[in-house]
């Protein structure tokens, strides 16, 4: 939930966090620095006052963990990587020649 809050609002403050959730301080506290530590949330700087000290910001950190997608069709495989922020980090399209059978090759996908 947390997580989600963050990804949406791209940075937030803890204290928007407590009042978006309805968890106490502490709790946002913990959970914030649980996913910092999980290298999942970094701190963003600081906001704007409302009159007191500046919150910290945090945000997500999109390249902290990659998902990757295949879809499977008759003559095509469609291979895609994509970071937490739902981003395209790399992609691969493979599709086989009708003719002759044989494979058309990985196109779009970085070669190492």
């Amino acid at each position: 939930m947390v997580l989600d809050l963050i990804r949406a609002a791209r940075s937030i403050s803890r204290v928007e966090l407590v009042g978006a959730t309805g968890l106490t301080a502490p709790t946002i506290s913990e959970v914030v620095r649980e996913l910092m530590v999980d290298g999942l949330v970094v701190e963003a700087g600081l906001g704007a006052s409302t009159g007191g000290k500046r919150p910290m910001l945090v945000q997500l950190n999109p390249s902290a963990r990659y998902s990757v997608g295949v879809q499977l069709e008759r003559n095509t495989c469609v291979i895609v990587v994509v970071d937490l922020a739902g981003r395209r980090s790399r992609g691969c399209r493979s599709a086989e020649c009708p003719r002759c059978r044989r494979s058309a090759g990985c196109r779009r996908w970085p070669r190492r």
